[in-house]
């Protein structure tokens, strides 16, 4: 989370956009990434936010036994062309 300490609800211009700070001095319109790199920046004061890490959940399969049976693939015998010749 990014704060911006000096002049509360203004926006501000800077390289990635405008800025939006809202009364209790959040800034609005950055992405995590860009509010670390304001975090060296004068007026700025960048917190990390700790929010818990989102559960995976055991999302294995068990195996499960199928219905289907296989069967092989059934093929045709070609019966072999033969020219036709036509007499005269």
């Amino acid at each position: 989370m990014l704060k911006f300490t000096k002049n509360k609800a203004e926006k501000i211009a800077t390289i990635h956009g405008t800025l939006t700070i809202k009364e209790d001095g959040t800034v609005e319109g950055l992405t995590p990434e860009q509010e670390k790199s304001f975090s060296n920046v004068p007026g700025f004061e960048f917190t990390e936010d700790k929010k818990p890490a989102p559960k995976k959940e055991d999302t294995k399969e068990e195996a499960k036994p199928t219905t289907r049976k296989t069967t092989p693939k059934k093929t045709t015998t070609r019966k072999p062309a033969t020219k036709k010749t036509e007499d005269k």
